[in-house]
């Protein structure tokens, strides 16, 4: 039996998940997380041994990874770096390279495209020496219409390696029983600029693909069902807007929750959606904790049309969130999303932006802007957003009023300061003096899903 290995640089991807349960019985199947890349913000200041990972990769007819701009320097570190052997093995997919697949090519010479639906066809055409990225788009962009028919995601490998502190751990087990990411929606009527969505719509409106679809509600429950009965105690729904299911659908899930499954509870959602605070009363009758994360991206409405391609205004945004947090819920939280760091930003828009902060009830998350480019690309160069001067001020003045807005509510996470490093000014001291208060509130949800695995590493290694 052929032997697969997959390469991860986050224990709750849900990629690895799926596509492993397809192939879970054909092949064996393993995995390895590079748990560095979780914890350490700053990814150029991590060191590999990859003579290490290139001992690993021996053992493996194919390697498994998947890029995206958060994963991007955990894989191009690899593909640089491990013998012309394996990097032969590798099959690299994810929305990088759906985006720019000439890239990286580069490097390799197998890449699966869109969501992997045909991964066992992939697998086979190249063990028959086929040239994937040549075939016609109808093969490449190949996609299942029923997401009933995806299995369960797979949560048992045969063996499981973590790279943490320059050393290499292997288990049987991963016994990690804390948070579990759902997808019960692939695809999103918007075009974000930013988002990786806008360049699928784009396929998908070419080759006649549809651009939503949904699993029925008793096929997400059988997965929920499924996840709880594993020890599981936080569920993660990862669609980009759980609000593209009609309010019928929403009131059916949200009392078949409380009765079957009743764990805390994460969703995203868009105030751009039709009927979104009808939606919203149905929602916020989940009974336990629930934390609902809304993009906002940026507080000056032009600028969040013309760069950001989202329309919505400011008086709507401050509209529907009293209306939300009229509803008296104990158990009931917003995250806000802000996009920092826009080579295009002025001082305007960031004061736009902290007066915006100001009048939101929910809580902040600042995520730092990632180039996806004009053209559909990633921005692969290294460049430094910032100098010193009034702007950078201003996102100081900003971090440090979300950071006090934050810090009175309960949010029950480790900062993690010693082992996040988040560089945010050009300037180092700026850089080290901050990175303590951004540890608080950068990348709220990634944290939330760190700080278990923190622990459950410290124990291990």
């Amino acid at each position: 039996m052929e032997k697969i290995l997959f390469v991860s640089f986050h224990t709750r991807s849900v990629w690895f998940k799926t596509l492993s349960s397809v192939l879970k019985n054909k092949y064996e199947i393993d995995i390895l997380f590079f748990m560095e890349f979780e914890f350490h913000r700053d990814p150029k200041k991590i060191k590999i041994d990859y003579s290490r990972i290139n001992k690993i990769f021996n053992n493996y007819n194919h390697i498994m990874m998947s890029v995206n701009q958060y994963t991007m320097e955990g894989v191009l570190g690899i593909l640089r770096n491990v013998n012309l052997n394996n990097r032969n093995k590798i099959i690299l997919g994810g929305p990088a390279v759906i985006i720019n697949p000439s890239y990286f090519l580069r490097f390799i010479k197998h890449l699966c495209f869109w969501e992997g639906e045909n991964i066992d066809s992939y697998l086979k055409n190249i063990n028959n020496k086929k040239n994937i990225p040549n075939f016609d788009k109808s093969k490449i962009y190949y996609q299942i219409d029923n997401l009933d028919k995806l299995p369960f995601p797979n949560m048992e490998f045969d063996n499981y390696y973590f790279y943490i502190k320059n050393k290499i751990i292997i288990k049987k087990k991963f016994d990690y029983k804390g948070w579990f990411c759902v997808e019960t929606i692939r695809g999103c009527p918007f075009n974000c600029t930013f988002c990786n969505n806008r360049v699928y719509n784009q396929i998908k409106k070419s080759n006649k693909l549809r651009l939503i679809r949904k699993k029925s509600l008793d096929r997400i429950f059988k997965e929920l069902i499924y996840v709880k009965e594993k020890g599981f105690n936080t569920i993660d729904i990862v669609d980009d807007n759980f609000f593209l299911r009609s309010i019928e659908e929403i009131k059916e899930f949200v009392s078949r929750y409380n009765k079957e499954i009743n764990l805390t509870l994460y969703i995203n959602l868009d105030m751009r959606s039709k009927n979104f605070l009808e939606k919203f009363q149905k929602i916020n009758k989940i009974k336990e904790k629930l934390v609902i994360c809304i993009g906002i991206q940026n507080g000056d409405e032009n600028f969040r049309k013309d760069e950001y391609n989202r329309v919505i205004s400011n008086k709507l945004i401050i509209k529907l969130d009293k209306e939300m947090h009229k509803i008296k819920n104990n158990k009931f939280l917003t995250l806000y999303e802000f996009i920092w760091g826009h080579p295009c930003e002025t001082e305007l828009n960031i004061t736009k932006s902290i007066n915006l902060i100001k009048k939101l009830k929910g809580i902040i998350s600042l995520c730092r802007y990632i180039e996806l480019g004009k053209k559909g690309r990633y921005c692969f160069d290294d460049k430094e957003v910032f100098t010193l001067g009034k702007k950078s001020f201003l996102y100081i003045q900003m971090i440090l009023f979300v950071y006090l807005k934050n810090k009175n509510i309960k949010l029950n996470i480790n900062p993690l300061e010693n082992t996040i490093i988040c560089k945010i000014f050009s300037n180092y001291m700026l850089s080290k003096t901050f990175s303590f208060f951004l540890s608080f509130i950068n990348d709220f949800k990634i944290k939330r899903k760190l700080q278990d695995d923190y622990h459950y590493l410290n124990k291990i290694s």
